[in-house]
């Protein structure tokens, strides 16, 4: 059941409780507009001329002062319902539960003022932090950068560990990413996709558990890396993840497992990318489109003289089944010399689909699909959107809440270490860019590989620096420069 009531009733409630006894009415069913937007209103109400002395040691700052006889106290309107039950039942310590009275029971029966009379001042102040919190977490212009991964500081980023977050259906996050059993110096040994699990929205991680199993046996440079979490309109949830052989010529391949139990358990190991040689779909690439069909951009090393990353075109597998079969584009981008790579896709207003690549040659390239990712058009390098001469990983999608697009990358090069790492608002559907801000500037740290997940006005970024894994909880407004 899913439990939904309005932060003005439940301050309401409480303050009816504490006001009551000195004579003070609280109206909680004010409704000044009809429509939305919600104006949501408490209206404080004395008898007498003037607020007396037992009545101004319980009002609030602002109110005790006013000599008016009626007060509105406006609230932003905002529904609390299975977030909050949700960490109230997952995160709160025997002693936390609120002195012994089931948490799930208030929540669920929190607008009847007979139950809030019951409870004691701990638990009704309780209360109140709990709908604090929540309040906080809605904040649009929340910034708070959170070390979910701990890992030993080196010469550059996890590069190839930073994975997803999924939203599961009972509102916890699951965060993937790949696992280092050892690491000495600049290297590592790539193990296990590993998931750690969410409570409140990111701020928090708990304790890291196997996703998926390293290759078997192991052998030396071979590896799973970059997982990633697509959400299917049938509830499924596909994990995705590169398999690197370890082989010279290189070869790697995308390969994918289903759960029908919102993660608890996953499926066989089946292929994304069934073409020779190296084809990879980095961490959270995929997406499916309003017609259902899944889109994994890809890219492919069609050479390897002039050293890694130089040979690199990009192309998009798609299927029309929720990933059981995959076809691949009828074309490739190709702008060599400059090299397209670690294509991400995002739909356009119009129908088309537009590719952002990335390329070591100080920009971003940038096609377009007019056929659901079936052909491309040529690649063309886009100037305006600079990027490090040493590269970087690419995010773009839509935000929900406004309609723009925002992207995600790094735009600078500090002795190989891709700093800063920043944001940027698209309003015309990619021609310009514009609100360039800082989510990383440390020129002593690197930067990338980021994840985008939306849940209302939070937007929840994963990426990596010299010391493991982050997740920046960043609200909406904040790229706005709010």
């Amino acid at each position: 059941m899913l439990v939904r009531f309005q932060s003005h009733q439940v301050l309401g409630r409480l303050l009816q409780l504490s006001l009551a006894p000195v004579e003070i009415t609280v109206n909680v069913e004010v409704d000044l507009l009809g429509e939305s937007p919600k104006a949501d209103v408490l209206l404080l109400r004395r008898e007498g001329e003037a607020w007396n002395t037992a009545q101004r040691a319980r009002l609030p700052d602002g109110v005790r002062d006013s000599a008016a006889g009626h007060v509105l106290l406006e609230f932003k309107y905002m529904e609390i319902g299975e977030k909050i039950r949700q960490r109230v039942l997952e995160t709160a310590t025997p002693e936390e539960k609120l002195a012994g009275l089931d948490p799930q029971e208030i929540l669920a029966r929190l607008g009847p003022k007979e139950i809030l009379a019951e409870l004691t001042i701990a638990q009704r102040r309780k209360l109140l932090r709990l709908l604090q919190e929540e309040m906080d977490t809605a904040s649009d212009a929340v910034f708070e950068d959170v070390h979910a991964v701990e890992m030993p500081r080196r010469r550059f980023g996890y590069r190839g560990n930073v994975g997803d977050i999924a939203v599961l259906h009972d509102g916890r996050l699951l965060l993937s990413y790949s696992c280092n059993r050892a690491s000495s110096g600049d290297g590592s040994v790539v193990g296990d996709i590993e998931g750690r699990i969410s409570h409140d929205l990111g701020k928090n991680w708990g304790e890291p558990f196997q996703l998926i199993a390293c290759p078997k046996p192991y052998r030396k440079n071979e590896e799973y890396r970059h997982p990633s979490l697509l959400r299917l309109a049938n509830g499924q949830l596909l994990l995705t993840y590169i398999y690197f052989a370890g082989a010279q010529p290189r070869f790697a391949h995308t390969y994918y497992r289903r759960s029908t139990d919102d993660g608890a358990t996953w499926g066989d190991q089946f292929i994304v990318t069934p073409h020779a040689g190296t084809n990879h779909v980095f961490n959270d690439k995929l997406i499916q489109l309003p017609s259902g069909r899944i889109l994994a951009p890809c890219e492919r090393e069609i050479r390897e003289e002039g050293g890694d990353h130089r040979g690199y075109v990009s192309a998009v597998f798609y299927s029309d089944d929720d990933g059981y079969s995959w076809r691949q584009s009828e074309n490739v981008v190709d702008t060599l010399p400059v090299e397209a790579q670690e294509p991400h896709v995002v739909p356009l207003r119009d129908g088309r689909v537009m590719m952002l690549c990335r390329t070591y040659s100080g920009c971003v390239v940038r096609s377009y699909s007019e056929d659901e990712g079936v052909t491309w058009s040529p690649g063309e390098e886009m100037r305006s959107l600079k990027l490090s001469t040493n590269s970087s990983a690419l995010n773009v999608k839509r935000i929900p809440a406004t309609g723009d697009l925002l992207l995600l990358r790094s735009t600078g090069t500090k002795d190989r270490l891709r700093t800063p790492f920043v944001s940027t608002i698209s309003r015309d559907e990619g021609v310009t860019w514009i609100k360039e801000r800082s989510i990383g500037s440390d020129p002593e740290d690197d930067y990338g590989y980021p994840s985008l997940t939306f849940i209302d006005s939070l937007a929840l970024v994963s990426y990596h620096k010299r010391d493991g894994i982050y997740v920046a909880r960043i609200g909406i407004d904040w790229f706005y420069g709010k």
